[in-house]
């Protein structure tokens, strides 16, 4: 209690002037601190918003590639049959040409992660592939066959597509 008085006593002789260069002082002190806790808080807001796009970036790739590899299983099926393989270029090709349209606009900018970059880039380059041996085969005239190595080509597509889709899922459970 006499550290309470003592207090009241120094607080009444203390002119003006000093009051309001304490205030200030007190105030300049607690505007750092506030500063300080927001640059803190909007640093973790991005980082947790760039890990959250990266992550949502490689999902989507993810899942273009899983379809892209369904897409060329399918067709690799049906290229045993010299009928429907000559649908493949009506309703494949163009798919997997949209699939490919897709992974060239993926935006990098908003992630780090060079190894993705280096996945899509080997995604399209595989794709292409396989729509030129589509193409050529969907352009063969009626009762030839088809050649082994178009058919073992496409099958080691797929593995590559299957492995990179593999790649993807394993660098997300290791981020998450």
């Amino acid at each position: 209690m006499a550290a309470l008085s003592e207090a009241w006593v120094w607080l009444q002789s203390v002119e003006g002037r000093t009051w309001a260069a304490w205030v200030q002082a007190i105030g300049s002190v607690l505007g750092i601190l506030v500063a300080a806790r927001l640059a803190s808080s909007h640093a973790r807001t991005l980082a947790q918003h760039e890990l959250d796009e990266g992550r949502n970036l490689r999902k989507g790739v993810a899942l273009l590639a899983q379809n892209l590899a369904k897409l060329l299983a399918m067709a690799h099926h049906a290229l045993s049959d010299p009928q429907r393989a000559r649908r493949i270029s009506v309703g494949t090709i163009p798919s997997i040409e949209n699939i490919l349209a897709a992974l060239r606009s993926v935006d990098f900018r908003v992630t780090r992660d060079g190894e993705l970059v280096f996945e899509v880039q080997t995604l399209i380059q595989y794709g292409l592939t396989a729509v030129e041996i589509f193409r050529s085969v969907s352009e063969r005239p009626p009762g030839s066959e088809f050649a082994q190595s178009d058919l073992d080509e496409i099958n080691d597509i797929i593995e590559v597509l299957r492995k990179v889709v593999s790649e993807i899922d394993m660098r997300e459970l290791r981020i998450a």
